[in-house]
């Protein structure tokens, strides 16, 4: 198993930065070590999966090779889903979305892109009774 792993991440501005992520660690670990914070304000709830501000789109290639998402990761990016005002945007929310605290990092990841939204909702900040569900 290599010491790590390259992934290529596309900014909200459509550049490119190489990151370098350490098998079995979760990719918002890897973002958070590569200080990507003028384009990227994920993690605010510390990878507990209850905000979505970590969420990331992945190819499709990554997408059908990791693992599927549990019921806890669907339920945060459904509800962040459901703030976007059309069904259409709610889709195009969800389209290959992850939480990048929900993800492991793998060796067979090396040379992955992944996107980060510019449109992110941190659903810690929306309390329960105003979440359409």
């Amino acid at each position: 198993m290599p010491a790590s792993v390259t992934l290529h991440v596309v900014t909200p501005e459509d550049s490119e930065v190489s990151v370098s992520a350490v098998p079995g660690e979760f990719i918002m670990q890897a973002l958070e070590r590569a200080d990507l914070s003028d384009f990227w304000d994920g993690g605010a709830c510390g990878g507990s999966c209850s905000c979505s501000t970590c969420r990331v789109i992945l190819t499709d290639e990554l997408y059908a090779a990791v693992p599927e998402p549990e019921e806890n990761e669907i339920d945060m990016l459904e509800s962040a889903a459901a703030q976007e005002e059309s069904p259409e945007e709610q889709d195009a929310f969800l389209k290959k979305a992850r939480l990048a605290c929900q993800v492991e990092v793998t060796a067979e990841m090396d040379g992955a892109r992944l996107v980060l939204p510019e449109d992110t909702r941190n659903m810690l900040e929306v309390p329960l009774w105003m979440r359409e569900r």
